[in-house]
């Protein structure tokens, strides 16, 4: 069966999946396929709130436009297509899974700023110690769940690809150079 892409949990997942793909003979990188699609284009048109209005991703499966490939040649060009590098996606810029990306065998990986994300549960502690109104962190919305209204976290989810990658992680000091094999 072939594999066009891979949604993961989290870059530990990622990596698994990796390792999984090369053991299948896998070969090729992730940026090969449309590197100009983002994770929340994919998720969003997936949940029906997005259309995506970027270029379809061409179907690596398919062989080339060529009418006169011998059959021998067609079927290596398939088989070729046919193992080339999906899209595989994480979350979390663990440091360990960071040269994944920086080597093409990730595609990319999102994450919520740490500093605005520990800053913003310091404030509701605060908040909760001093028994004040949690809607006054500006990062608390309000949601309904189960037909409750709550309280919830929304932070900026951030993707992360070899073309952001040290704007992202590596100059606001998240990661080294050395750290994603740089």
């Amino acid at each position: 069966m072939r594999i066009d892409g891979i949604i993961s949990m989290n870059d530990f997942v990622a990596s698994g999946a990796i390792k999984a793909l090369k053991s299948m003979g896998y070969t090729g990188s992730s940026m090969d396929v449309n590197p100009s699609i983002t994770i929340f284009d994919v998720v969003g048109n997936i949940a029906g709130r997005k259309a995506l209005t970027k270029q379809r991703v061409p179907d690596p499966a398919k062989t080339s436009d060529s009418d006169d490939a011998d059959e021998q040649g067609e079927s290596q060009e398939t088989q070729a297509k046919s193992t080339q590098w999906p899209i595989i996606t994480g979350f979390g810029a663990y440091v360990t899974d960071v040269p994944n990306i920086v080597d093409g065998l990730q595609w990319m990986t999102g994450l919520v700023d740490i500093r605005t994300n520990a800053q913003s549960i310091a404030q509701l502690c605060q908040v909760l110690n001093n028994k004040g109104k949690l809607s006054s962190v500006k990062e608390v919305k309000t949601t309904e769940e189960y037909g409750s209204k709550v309280p919830t976290l929304h932070l900026t989810l951030l993707a992360v690809s070899a073309a952001n990658l040290k704007a992202a992680l590596i100059d606001p000091g998240y990661i080294s150079l050395a750290d994603a094999n740089m």
